[in-house]
Protein backbone atom coordinates (compact mmCIF):
# COMPACT_ATOMS: atom_id res chain seq x y z
CA UNK A 1 0.00 0.00 0.00
CA UNK A 2 1.21 3.91 -0.95
CA UNK A 3 1.39 5.92 2.03
CA UNK A 4 -0.69 9.31 1.99
CA UNK A 5 2.70 11.21 1.37
CA UNK A 6 4.40 8.96 -1.21
CA UNK A 7 0.86 10.13 -3.07
CA UNK A 8 1.45 13.46 -2.35
CA UNK A 9 5.20 13.25 -3.15
CA UNK A 10 4.50 12.10 -6.69
CA UNK A 11 1.49 14.53 -7.67
CA UNK A 12 4.03 17.31 -6.33
CA UNK A 13 6.40 15.77 -9.05
CA UNK A 14 3.44 15.42 -11.20
CA UNK A 15 2.63 18.93 -10.73
CA UNK A 16 6.06 20.46 -11.40
CA UNK A 17 6.42 18.56 -15.03
CA UNK A 18 5.46 20.56 -18.13
CA UNK A 19 2.43 17.92 -19.08
CA UNK A 20 2.79 15.68 -16.15
CA UNK A 21 -0.41 14.84 -16.38
CA UNK A 22 -0.40 14.26 -20.23
CA UNK A 23 -0.05 10.94 -21.66
CA UNK A 24 3.55 10.13 -23.16
CA UNK A 25 3.19 10.53 -27.22
CA UNK A 26 3.83 6.76 -28.73
CA UNK A 27 3.65 5.30 -32.42
CA UNK A 28 1.06 2.55 -32.65
CA UNK A 29 -0.69 0.59 -35.38
CA UNK A 30 -4.43 1.17 -35.64
CA UNK A 31 -5.95 -1.72 -36.70
CA UNK A 32 -8.71 -1.71 -39.87
CA UNK A 33 -11.10 -3.32 -37.16
CA UNK A 34 -10.50 -0.45 -34.44
CA UNK A 35 -10.94 2.49 -37.30
CA UNK A 36 -13.97 0.75 -38.58
CA UNK A 37 -15.11 0.45 -34.87
CA UNK A 38 -14.80 4.03 -34.30
CA UNK A 39 -16.62 5.15 -37.46
CA UNK A 40 -19.29 3.09 -36.27
CA UNK A 41 -19.71 4.02 -32.48
CA UNK A 42 -21.92 6.95 -31.31
CA UNK A 43 -20.32 9.31 -28.39
CA UNK A 44 -20.35 8.50 -24.66
CA UNK A 45 -23.18 10.63 -24.01
CA UNK A 46 -25.93 8.85 -26.56
CA UNK A 47 -24.19 5.70 -24.93
CA UNK A 48 -21.31 4.29 -26.78
CA UNK A 49 -23.51 1.61 -29.06
CA UNK A 50 -22.41 0.86 -32.87
CA UNK A 51 -24.89 2.82 -35.27
CA UNK A 52 -24.34 1.12 -38.89
CA UNK A 53 -26.00 4.30 -40.53
CA UNK A 54 -23.02 6.29 -39.52
CA UNK A 55 -21.08 4.79 -42.38
CA UNK A 56 -23.81 3.62 -44.75
CA UNK A 57 -23.39 4.84 -48.04
CA UNK A 58 -26.78 7.14 -49.45
CA UNK A 59 -27.60 6.66 -52.55
CA UNK A 60 -28.55 9.52 -55.24
CA UNK A 61 -31.62 8.94 -57.42
CA UNK A 62 -31.08 9.82 -60.44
Amino acid sequence: MITDEELDKRREEMNAKKNGWQPKPRKRRITDALRAYALMTTSASKGAVRDISQVEVKKTVR
